[in-house]
This record gives C-alpha cells, structure tokens and sequence, in this order.
C-alpha cells in the first residue's frame, strides 16, 4: 500500500513537472511583452520628467518675472511644491533646472 501511494506521489509529481515546464516554454515566448512594457514604462518616466522640469520652469520664470516687477509671491502652494521636487533626485543630470532649483530653494531663506 505504501508503494502504490509513493508510485502516485512521483506520477504526480512527475505530471507536474512537465505542465510546469510547457507553461515555462509558453511563457518565453511573452519575452518580447515584457521588454514592450519596459519601454513604455521608460517613457513614461521621460514624460514624468519632462513634466516636473516644466513645473519648475515656470515656477523659476514667474518668480523672476515678480521679482522683475517688485512683486511678492502669492502662491506659496506652487513653490512648496517645486521646493520638493528640487530637493529629490529627479533632476541629478539636469544642469539648467539644477540651477532653477537652487534659485529656488535660495527663495525661502529670503
């Protein structure tokens, strides 16, 4: 009785095994799916990029453009909100929205 029940385990087992490696084979084939998605997910981040670059553009051009005119700056929420994204890591090889940051992050300790 006990060899009846192992010779089912291994038949079993065995079935298994060879469902896994089909479904494995099958599953190489969706390699091209994956790199589709890798791409799609590299320009979205390019386009995220692009969009916090624009955030902080023109929060830079309207605080210089106030400050052209002797005007305070009554949008707190805007410049909190590119003091953010200055302070992270997005920008590391962005040499001009670099600098826009430091203006920007310099405009608090005024």
């Amino acid at each position: 009785m006990f060899k009846i029940n192992i010779f089912k385990m291994f038949f079993i087992l065995g079935g298994l095994g060879w469902f896994l490696c089909i479904v494995l084979v099958y599953k190489l084939q969706d390699i091209d799916d994956i790199q589709y998605i890798a791409e799609q997910q590299h320009n979205n981040s390019l386009q995220i990029k692009d969009l916090l670059m624009n955030i902080v553009s023109g929060t830079h051009s309207k605080y210089t453009d106030n400050l052209s005119m002797g005007k305070d700056m009554l949008w707190p929420s805007q410049l909190s909100l590119a003091e953010k994204y200055c302070s992270s890591d997005i920008f590391i090889d962005e040499v001009t929205t670099l600098a826009e940051c430091d203006e920007i992050l310099k405009i608090r300790n005024k």
